[in-house]
């Protein structure tokens, strides 16, 4: 044994001794006091924390099931009424003429119009409705407000990709409007494998999100989106994400991994 070993052996034992007997109880009994209570405590607040986060997730699923609830049954209404427009005999028949070569007539134009009077439905979010033939010539138009053509081309290619289903994309129109637009490939009622147009619904995007995100926050900082399957911001509590690609941004790839895994929600820091 090395002397400085010895040295500390003997040395301990002699600081201690000279500590008086009251203080030792004194400090053995604070040990012995503070040590469970330290570990109740730290035991304590990993459990309140982790029932909190628990009970914020449960709240944040919640309002989100609400969000979609309410926002499914919106767009459902919008997408019957495109169903019911686009197997009317009017909008099948005139859009197959044009399709055929014959010129776009005003007994057309006015035909889809008064049919279009006939189905009731009331909105105040409806801004525009066209119709579209294959060549991509507009057949009917209500609006006073248009894009781009590139931007029409493009909403054209997104309903044709998404076909059979419904899209829903953001524009920005000239005159510095936010809209949604739902669209959909027009098909023969009689062989419904050929494809005759589109059809798109126009939708402020501004009544709409106060529609649906309106008294719904969790707080300083927080955000509800609607984002497309591409990555696109198509409508948003804050208006200068519209339209934002937001496809390599980390959280939504995130939640386009977890969503092909089957999970339909995630923690993230």
């Amino acid at each position: 044994m090395s002397l400085n070993a010895q040295k500390t052996r003997e040395f301990s034992p002699n600081v201690l001794r000279r500590i008086k007997l009251r203080t030792r109880l004194f400090v053995t009994f604070l040990i012995i006091s503070l040590v469970p209570v330290i570990t109740i405590g730290i035991f304590s607040y990993h459990a309140y924390t982790q029932s909190m986060n628990e009970k914020v997730k449960q709240a944040a699923l919640q309002s989100i099931e609400l969000l979609n609830n309410n926002m499914s049954t919106l767009l459902g209404i919008y997408s019957d009424y495109i169903g019911s427009i686009s197997v009317s005999d009017t909008v099948q028949n005139g859009v197959a003429s044009v399709n055929k070569g014959h010129p776009l007539t005003s007994g057309i134009v006015s035909g889809i119009s008064e049919m279009i009077v006939t189905i009731p439905f009331q909105s105040t979010h409806l801004k525009n409705i066209r119709v579209v033939s294959n060549d991509r010539t507009v057949i009917y138009d209500l609006g006073y407000d248009d894009i781009t053509p590139q931007r029409f081309n493009e909403l054209l290619d997104n309903i044709e990709a998404a076909s059979p289903q419904d899209s829903l994309q953001y524009i920005h129109t000239y005159r510095a409007n936010d809209k949604i637009v739902i669209g959909r490939k027009i098909y023969d009622m009689h062989h419904t494998s050929t494809p005759l147009g589109y059809i798109m619904l126009y939708i402020d995007e501004s009544q709409l999100s106060r529609y649906i995100f309106t008294d719904v926050s969790f707080g300083e900082g927080s955000n509800f989106l609607l984002i497309d399957a591409a990555g696109n911001v198509v409508s948003s509590q804050n208006a200068e994400l519209l339209g934002e690609d937001l496809a390599d941004d980390p959280i939504f790839q995130q939640i386009t991994a977890h969503r092909q895994a089957g999970e339909n929600n995630f923690y993230v820091s």
